[in-house]
This record gives structure tokens, sequence and C-alpha cells, in this order.
């Protein structure tokens, strides 16, 4: 069995990191997939998978009995792996993996080519009794801020066969989206410095992603600008990481406050900005 392999690191130091990603300190949601007991056959079988994101960081723990052999046994070695559809089209575009033989347990997080990812700063593993953990930042998915998976083990026999495998789910396929991802609105640039009655006006506002500071490219855009109780007639536009308003303001204005609320819904997440300017 090839396994695919990442450079050991200090599971001490790593434990402690990956438990207070995943919720263990109360601080982060958690959301359990369940898998019944009993159907792997001679493989390890799934228990559990959990899932917990904490600003933009993605912790899976996998729970499978079964996965530590013994030598002599029979078995070359087992493995468990979360594959991940990150646009949701059926095909999975990157894999978690553990496995276990002759060298010891071995972790990896490849592409849909199989090959390894770059190691990152929160690309991690933990292993403690039939317990596994790995996290991962949105940004190691590409962005992703949710997807479908589905989850399999199994057991190499000395001479190379399959003896027994497990699937979570069953049938189909789990899916999750994150909860700590989400956009953020900057600070406004205007133009002119401020609204001036009578004249034309431009709000512009940066909108980045809350885990990594990039620009937000996908979206909708709601926009509300009053004087008063009094809407004003405006255009808006979301695009490349930059929402705009531009508006004509009007004269009856002069002297008063205008507000402009500016709302941002991505993947998701959702951020609300209320701006006020006095009217020249």
């Amino acid at each position: 069995m090839k396994m695919r392999m990442k450079t050991a690191v200090s599971l001490a130091a790593l434990g402690s990191a990956l438990l207070l990603a995943a919720g263990a300190s109360g601080r982060a949601a958690t959301t359990v997939f369940t898998d019944p007991a009993g159907d792997a056959g001679l493989g390890p079988d799934i228990r559990s998978l959990s899932i917990g994101d904490r600003g933009g960081i993605l912790t899976f723990k996998i729970v499978a009995p079964g996965m530590k052999f013994t030598e002599g046994s029979g078995v070359k070695g087992t493995f468990l792996f979360v594959d991940l559809d990150a646009n949701k089209d059926g095909k999975y575009d990157y894999s978690l993996f553990v496995g276990d033989d002759a060298d010891g347990f071995s972790w990896d997080v490849t592409d849909a080519n199989g090959k390894s990812l770059p190691l990152s700063t929160w690309m991690r593993y933990f292993r403690t009794a039939d317990s596994y953990w790995i996290s991962v930042s949105s940004s190691d998915l590409g962005g992703a801020t949710s997807f479908d998976f589905f989850t399999r083990t199994g057991t190499i026999t000395d001479d190379g066969k399959l003896a027994g495998s497990d699937d979570a789910p069953d049938g189909g396929v789990w899916s999750y989206g994150m909860t700590s991802v989400k956009p953020v609105i900057g600070t406004p640039t205007t133009s002119p410095l401020g609204p001036v009655a009578g004249k034309a006006f431009t709000i512009t506002l940066p909108v980045t992603r809350s885990d990594s500071g990039v620009k937000v490219t996908i979206g909708t855009m709601t926009s509300d600008l009053r004087v008063g109780t009094q809407a004003l007639a405006h255009t808006q536009s979301f695009k490349n990481g930059t929402a705009a308003v531009h508006l004509m303001v009007p004269a009856s204005a002069r002297g008063r406050v205008m507000t402009v609320q500016i709302a941002i819904e991505s993947e998701g997440g959702s951020v609300t900005r209320l701006t006020r300017f006095r009217v020249a």
C-alpha cells in the first residue's frame, strides 16, 4: 500500500492547538456526523466525523477503531481518508489521509491529482487512541467555505488485497458550511470628500474575508440611502472586492444627516455597515 506521508511534527504541541480549534474549549461550534458501528468487516470502523471551524480554520476529528494493527497479523496497512468536494460538482478536490503501516502512522493533505499540498501554518495532525484530528485553513482548500465530503477506511492484507472497508455516509455525501468566515466591510472612501446638496456623490468600500483579508469577489450587495425617512435614489455595484454607491444628493438635504447602509452576503456569511454623513 502506498502511504501519502507528511513530515513528522510535535504531536504534543499540535494536540493542544487542534483541541482548541475543534472547540474543546467550548468557544467554537462543532457538527457531528455519525456512522453505524459494526459495518466495516475486518477493517477500521468509522464511528463519527466531527467538523468545527474557528477563525477560518477547519478541524476534522475522525473516530475509527481498528486503524492500529500488529505485526504478523496478515495486515500490511490500514488507512482512512476524507474526500472534500469544494465546488460540489461530484468530484473531490482535496483529500485528508491517515494511514498505518510498518513505518507507523502517517498523514497527508492532497489535491485532486494526489499531490501533497504545501505544509501551511494551520495544516496539522494529532492522534490519540482511536481518534484522529486534521486541521486545515479555508485558504488551504482554495478559499472554500462550504463543501460536500465522503469518508472511507480500509485494511490492506499482506498480499495487497482489500480485506475490509467502511464508507461514511453509507450512501451519498455529507455537507458542511463554515460559520467563522464572513465578509468584512472596510473604511469607506468618498468622492468628493463629503456630500454636497445638489451634487453627485460616490462612496466606495473594500470588502474582504475575515480569515485571510483577501478580496471578496463572490456575493450579493444591498444598499439603503436615506435623509431622515426619505429614501434616496442611487445606483450600486459590487465587483472585485469593492462595493460602491453613487447618487445625486437632493438639494433639500442641505444641512441634514444622510445615512448609507451597505450589506454584503457571501458564501453563507453576511455583514452590514452603516455610515452617516452631514450634507453640506
